[in-house]
């Protein structure tokens, strides 16, 4: 739908079946029109988190219901000193710690966030769904964080491209390790 949609793909034949489709109001609430999911992570129930422009959603993996775990319009999931911010934030990733904790990077579009753009990496906790912000990314015009997960040792991984690399060439990709606790850059590759 032009809400988005989550699939089920057999893993075998290839096979996609529709299991929770973003518009249907018998499912849950709708996401934004034109927008769709952005991420996909499971978590230790099973159930599967999604990220949308609007927020985060938990689906149920057998009867696609959903509901709105995290919601970015809403200031009261906000962190401190950050009220109503989050409607700027677009989530682009999601990845689960061991804690049951979502990881969320999202792309900062607020009036005051401009170029080098801000990325900004969000814990999400799992009950309540308020947010807690565990660092800013600085992104620039040719480093563009897009993928996110999580270690067994808790280290989590940027993974993000290169756009207009510099001359001479190199590698169009990039690999940054961020502390779990501080969400310092511990490691980088190219």
């Amino acid at each position: 739908s032009e809400f988005g949609s989550l699939f089920r793909v057999n893993a075998i034949t290839g096979v996609r079946t529709l299991l929770s489709d973003f518009g249907n109001t018998a499912q849950g609430p709708v996401g934004r029109v034109g927008v769709g999911a952005t991420g996909v992570a499971v978590d230790d129930s099973g159930s599967i988190l999604v990220t949308e422009f609007s927020g985060v959603w938990r689906v149920n993996p057998v009867t696609g219901g959903r509901t709105l775990l995290s919601d970015f319009r809403n200031a009261e999931q906000d962190p401190s000193g950050w009220p109503g911010y989050s409607t700027y934030l677009n989530p682009v990733a999601i990845a689960i710690e061991s804690a049951g904790t979502a990881l969320v990077l999202c792309e900062d579009r607020s009036p005051t966030s401009s170029p080098p753009r801000t990325m900004r990496l969000l814990r999400v906790d799992p009950v309540n769904g308020r947010r807690q912000v565990v660092t800013p990314i600085i992104s620039d015009a040719f480093r563009v964080p897009f993928g996110l997960s999580v270690l067994p040792s808790g280290t989590i991984l940027v993974l993000g491209h290169v756009l207009n690399p510099p001359l001479p060439p190199q590698p169009h990709g990039y690999l940054v390790g961020l502390d779990p606790t501080l969400g310092s850059e511990i490691k980088k590759t190219r």
